[in-house]
């Protein structure tokens, strides 16, 4: 029976399959050819079906949703997950319990999450806004956002000079209210804030995901554009970006980052066990964008023992 799209296979040699993992194939099989994307090698191999007698497989739970994906990605290269393991493991030794990660990375990021969910507790929160609590709450808002360095200086700029004003104090903190503690589904509340906050030009990726970030860092994911685009595209994943926040986009980045956050936690190594959205976040930073550069991490290793 020939090969057809979207067919589920791994590679009859043991040896072989633990080196390339499970595959899916990409195109239907002609003339004794089949084009196959492997999980572990990351890339389009094509296979001669008349010299290797590739095994159809039932649907791998711990792969389908990375396999998937490649069907609506182009035939590029990517760099195979096992080798993006090692290279942060080389540049950040101990992972994500190395003193190293949770110094740059981590710790500044909890302390800032518990200190939001402190501040912004939804009693609290609520209790503001209907005495009228204006001037303090802008003030716990910037508080918020100014304890880490994950939004850009003009986007905090814009939410400075958005917070001077009383009516503006008032419209975004009932955003943000409901953004955090809504009913609607999170997608629906993440494409509604952005759509509210146009008005201020807080409509950003970045604005809008950072308190459910903050505050709930067991559940969702920061969105950083560039970051989150180019750990999505070496992946192999159609997170179907629009630089428009929208709650389809958000969908699939959660379900991205969820995939992440899985991988790592079945890896046998316990130091690429990721506790939180915190660390598949610090992950992707470290793998996947240009946040850390060879010289970066060596400054900041030196800084490190000298202290």
């Amino acid at each position: 029976m020939p090969l057809e799209k979207g067919m589920y296979v791994r590679h009859p040699k043991d040896e072989i399959h633990e080196r390339w993992g499970n595959g899916i194939v990409l195109e239907n099989e002609k003339n004794n050819q089949v084009p196959v994307f492997f999980e572990h090698e990351a890339k389009r191999v094509f296979i001669g079906t008349n010299q290797v007698n590739l095994i159809q497989i039932e649907e791998p739970a711990e792969s389908t949703l990375f396999l998937k994906n490649a069907l609506y990605e182009d035939s590029g290269d990517r760099l195979p997950f096992p080798i993006v393991l090692k290279n942060f493991l080389i540049n950040f030794e101990g992972g994500l319990q190395g003193e190293l990660y949770l110094t740059a990375e981590r710790n500044y990021k909890l302390e800032a999450s518990q200190f939001t969910q402190e501040v912004l507790e939804k009693q609290r929160f609520q209790s503001m806004i209907e005495s009228e609590d204006w001037d303090n709450l802008a003030a716990d808002i910037k508080r918020v956002f100014s304890k880490t360095n994950l939004l850009a200086s003009f986007e905090m700029i814009k939410l400075n000079d958005a917070l001077k004003d009383v009516d503006n104090i008032k419209q975004i903190a009932v955003i943000f209210f409901e953004l955090l503690y809504g009913e609607a589904d999170v997608n629906q509340r993440v494409e509604s804030s952005a759509s509210k906050l146009k008005k201020f030009e807080l409509n950003k990726w970045t604005v809008v995901t950072y308190l459910l970030f903050m505050m709930y860092p067991h559940k969702y994911m920061f969105v950083k554009p560039n970051m989150t685009r180019q750990a999505a595209q070496n992946r192999g994943f159609n997170i179907q970006y629009d630089s428009q926040v929208n709650a389809n986009t958000h969908r699939q980045i959660l379900s991205f980052a969820k995939d992440i956050y899985d991988r790592l936690r079945r890896d046998q190594r316990p130091e690429l066990h990721p506790l939180d959205m915190i660390d598949v976040q610090g992950f992707m930073w470290c793998t996947f964008s240009q946040g850390w550069t060879k010289e970066g991490i060596q400054k900041a290793k030196k800084q490190l023992h000298k202290d």
